[in-house]
């Protein structure tokens, strides 16, 4: 080798040996309680953006944290009425209504007086009749019984309450994506409560890999804990599940915490889980809800009818076998 390209291959081997080793941007983790549930953000970036997150929560809790007495949607809840409502309650009343129609009424934010009846955990489900019942699927619907207006929201009938959980966390996780957008952050994945958003790559330098639950694992009836792993790159994931909590009727039939706002009472097909990938966050989270009302069948027409998302169902089949189907596009990496 010539001298003068040996010296020109030297500079070139130490500058690249000298970015190799030099300081990188660290990812850094915060996590902590939030909503009833938990968070974790983890992050590349110099910066410490807790403080950031923290503002984000408290700015969607006062407005749709219906477990916080003094947020504007349990004061509404509360009067039947609300003045002057903040963007965020009004947008979040925008978006329910479009998914509460392309869900056909399986997304119904109105659903509050029946889940308050049964239940949380369907605990109080031997003191519910069928007359109660009826009467309370009369407040039960998001598109007849409100009134949205930009200065003023209220209910058409006396007791209709708003409950706007299944977009709360979903509607979350994008505002603090589009935060570490805006902090120009390459990599992040975002978690709250099992439902996440992710870009970029993890610690190893790989997308970012998330694993599906195994239902029959949280049942006894495995001892395998994941079903499979799902790439998500500028993607979330949400997941929602009846196997948890559940309970068997006098007649054998299994029935899920999940109310069905057409009955009023427990689903009782065999969805045991529904996971919607989507790059928007609230999408995936207010679709997985209705996909568990829906039920497999009418669950996999829905996802399949809508643009822009991909779909897994974990179901039981009618002789109580597992099943898994999902979309052609929920294991491909949409990447940017």
């Amino acid at each position: 080798m010539k001298s003068g390209h040996f010296q020109l291959f030297l500079l070139l081997f130490c500058a690249l040996l000298f970015c190799s080793c030099g300081p990188t941007t660290p990812y850094r983790e915060n996590k902590g309680p939030v909503y009833g549930t938990y968070f974790s953000v983890v992050y590349t970036s110099a910066n410490d953006y807790g403080t950031s997150f923290d503002s984000i929560f408290k700015e969607v809790s006062k407005a749709i944290n219906s477990y916080d007495k003094g947020s504007e949607i349990s004061k509404f809840n509360q009067k039947g009425y609300l003045e002057n409502p903040s963007t965020i309650l009004l947008e979040q009343l925008r978006r329910a209504a479009t998914y509460h129609q392309i869900t056909d009424g399986a997304f119904e934010p109105t659903l509050m007086p029946l889940i308050e009846v049964w239940g949380f955990g369907l605990e109080k489900r031997k003191m519910v009749d069928s007359t109660q019942i009826g009467t309370l699927l009369e407040l039960v619907s998001f598109s007849k019984n409100l009134s949205i207006g930009p200065e003023r929201i209220q209910v058409n009938k006396k007791s209709v309450k708003l409950d706007l959980t299944a977009l709360g966390e979903g509607y979350t996780l994008n505002r603090i994506a589009a935060f570490l957008d805006g902090q120009n952050v390459e990599n992040y994945k975002i978690e709250i409560g099992g439902e996440l958003k992710c870009k970029g790559v993890n610690p190893k330098g790989k997308i970012w890999r998330i694993g599906i639950a195994n239902p029959y694992y949280d049942l006894g009836k495995s001892n395998k804990q994941m079903v499979d792993i799902v790439e998500l790159d500028h993607t979330s994931l949400s997941t929602s599940g009846s196997y948890r909590k559940f309970y068997v009727d006098d007649q054998g039939n299994k029935r899920a915490h999940i109310i069905d706002p057409k009955t009023g009472y427990p689903v009782s097909h065999g969805l045991l889980s529904a996971s919607i990938k989507c790059r928007d966050a609230e999408k995936a989270d207010a679709l997985a809800t209705a996909c568990m009302v829906l039920g497999p069948e009418r669950a996999k027409k829905l996802i399949e009818s809508t643009k822009d998302i991909e779909g897994l169902l974990i179901y039981e089949d009618t002789y109580n076998a597992m099943k898994i189907w999902n979309s052609k596009g929920f294991f491909i990496s949409e990447g940017s």
